[in-house]
């Protein structure tokens, strides 16, 4: 289910092939699962990064998205003001200064957090997570009270601040970032369907 699903479906109906999908626990396990054969494509909101091009080709960019804080809004916020409620939580990267931001630790997010370091000149208490431990299953832990922060891709932490009201996803932390599908370095005709496909699908949207 979800966006990726159907954007996943219209594509394999599109080249005639059924869609097949394996959901894996563990994203740092993805790109090993890709390049043995186990799959073809990953695709879940994966932004395209210098590091991952180095295990896999990505699709042109079909998204974009910034990263962002996930913070947890203050008990009452309801009746407090702006102001009040401001007080109370992040609302500059600065203020990330010895603060304890839970991310995994082959995301995006965490070298985001240690290049943050250097250019807000403090340190973030940066603790990696295991890796079947996702970004919405942090998102929850924010909204619990179990951790205080974590990050997340703009679109995915909006949708879940629908489902959890009581968290705030306003202080960005990153410029936009593309969002695309892996595939094995060995598969540019793969590579290249997807690529036809993703235009196409614009032209007719």
């Amino acid at each position: 289910m979800g966006y990726e699903y159907e954007l996943l479906k219209r594509f394999t109906n599109s080249i005639g092939v059924e869609l097949e999908i394996q959901i894996i626990p563990d994203v740092n396990a993805m790109f090993d699962l890709l390049n043995k054969g186990e799959g073809d494509i990953i695709a879940c909101n994966l932004a395209i990064t210098k590091n991952r091009l180095k295990h896999a080709s990505f699709s042109d960019p079909y998204n974009f998205t910034r990263q962002v804080l996930v913070q947890r809004l203050p008990e009452g916020h309801e009746k407090m003001s702006g102001k009040e409620i401001a007080n109370n939580l992040v609302v500059t990267p600065l203020d990330l200064i010895g603060k304890k931001v839970y991310v995994n630790k082959s995301s995006s997010f965490f070298s985001r957090l240690e290049n943050l370091q250097n250019e807000i000149g403090g340190d973030i208490d940066i603790v990696s997570v295991p890796g079947y431990i996702d970004t919405e299953k942090l998102i929850r832990k924010v909204s619990n009270g179990d951790i205080e922060y974590t990050v997340a891709d703009d679109n995915i932490a909006k949708l879940n601040a629908t489902y959890y009201p009581n968290i705030d996803v306003s202080v960005q932390l990153s410029f936009p970032r593309q969002i695309g599908w892996a595939v094995r370095k060995t598969n540019p005709n793969l590579l290249d369907a997807v690529n036809d496909w993703f235009e196409t699908d614009r032209l007719n949207s």
